[in-house]
């Protein structure tokens, strides 16, 4: 009996406390717009939308807690190389010092992998638009 009240108070709470999640669609440009090896990053939404190699579209929250932020070293300059030959570039680096390959992937043993927003392609007539679902 009391297994039966706790079990109808979770359900009785829950139906009174809905999520405070909303998700909603935002539009980021035609599918033609973007390519291989491309980073763009939405600052107004906080995320990159990346060109990866299989051509696929990836997009990854730049923040995946309340504490690291993450940031997008892109190609560095044949100039710069001479100078730091070992130094890495077209990764992803966050304030509590881990780091991903463009594509998203773990680099030196993260445990925590980044986020990754679902990506849709919506084909209307001749266009593809390209719409990333954002949670908030």
């Amino acid at each position: 009996m009391l297994v039966t009240f706790f079990g109808l108070f979770a359900v009785v709470y829950g139906y009174l406390n809905p999520p405070k999640l909303q998700i909603r669609d935002f539009y980021v440009g035609e599918l033609h717009s973007f390519s291989i090896g491309q980073v763009v990053f939405f600052e107004n939404e906080n995320f990159y939308l990346i060109g990866m190699k299989n051509g696929n579209l990836r997009a990854l929250s730049s923040s995946f807690n309340n504490e690291c932020n993450v940031s997008f070293f892109a190609q560095r300059p044949v100039e710069d190389i001479k100078f730091k030959p070992f130094s890495l570039d077209n990764i992803f680096f966050d304030n509590c010092q881990n780091a991903w390959d463009i594509n998203g992937n773990n680099l030196m043993g993260n445990k925590v992998p980044l986020k990754t927003l679902f990506v849709k392609i919506k084909s209307s007539g001749n266009d593809q638009k390209v719409i990333v679902e954002l949670i908030n």
